[in-house]
């Protein structure tokens, strides 16, 4: 578990260091700031380069204050990412195998390693600006780890952990949730994957998150019983709201597109 109080060092964001609070106590006076709207878009199965795609759109936006704070929720057919601290060794299988699997690689710039996102997982991409929720990248990335924690926990019965040296939520010592983002002048981007119900096998394929003594697991795993991501992701908003002090407010695609416009 993580310690109450930690000051780090960071310059993750800018040319400048940031000392960093991070604390389990204040982590909601810390990114509370009750009334203002998230924008959530449902968006079903889309591929992995057009998420990229509409998340640099959208971050873009929300630079340019032409829209609110965005949570996206989605699922990804079969990809393998490796992020900034990645090392390709950690994919497993072949080129070959991979091919004829129809799974595609992307070095991206989120931070973290190789992951696997396909079927199955809940995907969730905030595009939020971090100048209104204290500046604080590790605890941004703590409060999205808590905002999964207290969903399983209280729609689920499932107790899971944060984990001090591990980033990701935690079930025993398997891991149900990767975490992985992006901070570009306080906008962040990239964010989470949930393992709902995915094809465990697939997770042979990889080191995840070039972790190489523990295991994975997801809900349907942990139930014995089959959960659908179109269920946590309508019931994930309201956890999210709740860590960041935000209103969720669902709308479509062709909403948000007519943002961007």
């Amino acid at each position: 578990m993580l310690p109450d109080t930690i000051f780090e060092k960071t310059t993750l964001v800018s040319n400048e260091p940031i000392y960093i609070h991070k604390s389990k106590r204040d982590v909601r006076l810390m990114l509370q700031f009750p009334g203002r709207r998230c924008n959530v878009v449902q968006l079903g199965r889309m591929s992995y380069e057009d998420a990229l795609e509409l998340q640099e759109d959208i971050a873009k936006a929300r630079r340019d204050t032409r829209i609110e704070d965005t949570l996206l929720l989605l699922e990804h057919p079969p990809v393998i990412t490796i992020g900034r601290s990645g090392d390709s060794k950690n994919i497993l299988a072949s080129r070959e195998i991979l091919e004829r699997e129809r799974i595609q690689v992307y070095t991206v710039d989120r931070g973290g390693d190789v992951t696997y996102h396909g079927p199955g997982q809940l995907i969730g991409y905030p595009i939020i600006n971090l100048a209104n929720h204290g500046k604080d990248v590790h605890l941004y990335v703590y409060g999205i780890e808590k905002s999964i924690v207290e969903l399983l926990k209280r729609e689920y019965a499932v107790e899971s952990d944060i984990v001090r040296g591990y980033v990701g939520v935690w079930y025993r010592n398997e891991k149900i949730a990767a975490t992985g983002i992006t901070v570009r002048s306080w906008i962040t981007t990239h964010g989470f994957a949930l393992n709902v119900d995915p094809d465990m096998n697939r997770f042979a394929m990889i080191h995840p998150c070039g972790i190489r003594d523990k295991g994975v697991t997801s809900l349907s795993k942990i139930l014995n019983r089959k959960v659908t991501v179109d269920e946590v992701a309508k019931k994930y908003p309201k956890y999210f709201g709740e860590t960041f002090g935000l209103d969720p407010y669902e709308i479509t695609l062709e909403e948000l597109m007519g943002c961007l416009r």
